[in-house]
């Protein structure tokens, strides 16, 4: 049971990075990705919108600003794989 709940967190981890990074190309993915891409999208996109309505985006330059709604689920999904 421990292994499937540390490869499922690792699989999580990798599909949110992968998603947050293929954001801005949703529309130019192939079908058989794109299908992958809203699996995804269901998982995290609810939790970012609710994360942003209390975490402001942090400005680290002109016109630059981390998300720190992506940066707590990282770390939350991280720390549960170290803990497991």
């Amino acid at each position: 049971m421990k292994i499937m709940m540390s490869f499922i967190l690792i699989l999580l981890v990798i599909g949110f990075f992968l998603y947050i990074k293929l954001v801005p190309y949703k529309d130019k993915l192939d079908a058989k990705h794109v299908r992958i891409f809203i699996f995804f999208e269901m998982i995290f996109q609810p939790i970012l919108s609710f994360l942003k309505l209390y975490l402001k985006p942090y400005k680290v330059g002109d016109a630059i600003a981390l998300d720190l709604g992506q940066i707590v689920i990282i770390l939350v999904l991280l720390l549960f794989t170290i803990i497991l």
